[in-house]
């Protein structure tokens, strides 16, 4: 049974955060120079920042800094934390040898961004190194190391510092104002008096198939309200990149989609494209923004086929994860029926009303100067992409 928070008001309840407790590790910095320039640093590039934030807000919750050897080998072999909680991605700081030399098991440690500025501290529990290539195949399988995901580790530095955070600073983007964190998205469902939210993840603009899957969703899971959530930090090459993929939730928002039934909000963090495990860890983020329900489709967070066969099973393991997980087969269009339709056995489909087109094949419409089918992405978002190809803005992530 799904175990909820109540409001203080008693008049909306949410769901409880990942492990029951939301992590809150946003401090004021310490105005005191001196308190740092003793201190050793280390400076953080944007996807171990993006992790650095969502730690501290909760996002990650139970999570209170970065793993440390135990936590990772857990992860790695159990998907589950040291204290039998689920969780199945590692989340790592990894620094290099020259830097780790000057840093002691104990110490504080200053955190930088790219600019040099002070964004939080850490509290070094262990320094430890680990096999990467353990790693990659614990999370990937053998899928060799032009993966996206497998590349991402490979390039990591050797050495790696465990220990609890302090976050002193957000970052600002340009997409900051739909940047919510999980004590605002909590607070925005309860002022709609939302009990029952369904999640949506997506690294693409959304077209006639995605809005299929979230309104049937929210039918299959008779939830109140629908939360979009995008993925707008690094992505692989070819990918949309997060300006087009936000615009095309904005004009759903304007046009198409009833206000007091949906809500939007970045997911800023990075695709670790690591199929069945991400889809577990996708699942516990929207659980802490407050989400009782996700969505889970037929290649969530995977590469092309490389996951398809084994995905939804992993759910199955887990029957103390307290969101409830909506799994939709293969979606595609019925050129007889004039409607999107989900794959199932009890459906007599014959192949030639079938009607689908790949992610690649819609970007290579674009890059030709060509409109996907009104039946696949509504004409207001195609021209959106379209008009922003023309005007030399970046669609597609180099």
């Amino acid at each position: 049974m799904t175990n909820y928070i109540f409001d203080s008001d008693n008049t909306s309840s949410i769901i409880k955060p990942h492990g029951g407790i939301l992590i809150d590790k946003l401090c004021l910095i310490n105005e005191d120079k001196s308190y740092y320039k003793d201190l050793q640093s280390v400076t953080l590039n944007d996807n171990q920042q993006l992790d650095l934030e969502k730690i501290a807000t909760g996002v990650y919750s139970p999570l209170k800094g970065y793993m440390d050897k135990k936590d990772l080998e857990s992860v790695l072999n159990n998907m589950r934390l040291p204290n039998n909680i689920i969780w199945t991605i590692p989340i790592l700081l990894d620094i290099s040898k020259e830097v780790a030399i000057n840093i002691q098991e104990g110490d504080k440690v200053v955190l930088l961004d790219i600019n040099n500025k002070i964004i939080g501290l850490l509290h070094v529990s262990e320094i430890f190194q680990y096999d990467k290539n353990i790693i990659i195949n614990k999370i990937y399988g053998d899928v060799g190391i032009d993966h996206p995901g497998a590349k991402l580790i490979d390039i990591m530095n050797p050495v790696f510092l465990g220990g609890e955070i302090e976050l002193y600073k957000l970052k600002q983007s340009d997409y900051s104002q739909y940047d919510l964190t999980p004590k605002q998205t909590r607070r925005l469902f309860n002022e709609k008096n939302w009990t029952k939210v369904i999640g949506f993840h997506t690294r693409n603009p959304i077209h006639m198939a995605h809005e299929f899957i979230q309104v049937s969703g929210m039918k299959k899971g008779d939830c109140d309200g629908l939360f979009l959530h995008p993925v707008v930090g690094m992505k692989k090459a070819n990918d949309y990149t997060s300006s087009i993929i936000i615009k095309s939730y904005e004009i759903m928002q304007k046009e198409y989609y009833e206000e007091d039934k949906t809500a939007f909000g970045v997911f800023s963090t990075y695709s670790r494209y690591a199929g069945p495990r991400e889809a577990v860890f996708t699942a516990i983020c929207r659980q802490n923004y407050g989400c009782s329900h996700f969505i889970v489709g037929r290649d969530h967070t995977g590469i092309g086929n490389k996951y398809i066969n084994n995905k939804k099973d992993i759910f199955a393991s887990f029957n103390d994860l307290e969101i409830k997980i909506v799994k939709f087969n293969k979606v595609y269009y019925s050129k007889s029926r004039k409607k999107y339709i989900e794959q199932s056995n009890d459906l007599d489909i014959k192949d030639d009303d079938i009607m689908e087109i790949s992610g690649t094949e819609t970007r290579k419409l674009f890059q030709s100067g060509k409109y996907p089918p009104k039946w696949f992405m509504r004409p207001k978002i195609s021209k959106m992409i379209m008009d922003s190809i023309n005007n030399k803005m970046d669609v597609f992530v180099k």
